[in-house]
């Protein structure tokens, strides 16, 4: 693992970019090693998340891009979409509506 920023008492603090031996990294705010503020954290497989992080989670207003090219742009609460948010498949809207623990409550579907 490889972390290039500020730190703090010996710990992450700041803006600051870190690298795990998985290859997913962060790059954005940190509070006492958690992951906080605005980020953006890339996953190996292509995906990545650009948005809100509370206490190392992705929660508050967030877009997700799938390795696949699908997009989720809404609400997050501890990693799961929850609130409002739209799904989309390509470039067409398949979701738009509620979720809660990333399950879909109400649905409409544009065609």
């Amino acid at each position: 693992d490889v972390y290039n920023g500020n730190m703090w008492n010996g710990k992450k603090h700041g803006f600051g970019t870190y690298v795990w031996a998985g290859g997913n990294s962060y790059s954005g705010m940190w509070f006492e090693n958690q992951m906080i503020g605005k980020g953006i954290y890339y996953f190996s497989n292509g995906a990545r998340y650009e948005g809100d992080f509370v206490d190392g989670n992705f929660n508050g207003k967030g877009v997700y891009y799938y390795a696949n090219g699908d997009k989720y742009d809404g609400d997050w609460v501890e990693d799961k979409r929850t609130g409002y948010g739209i799904y989309w498949i390509g470039e067409t809207i398949k979701y738009k509506g509620n979720f809660e623990r990333s399950l879909k409550i109400m649905k409409i579907f544009q065609f």
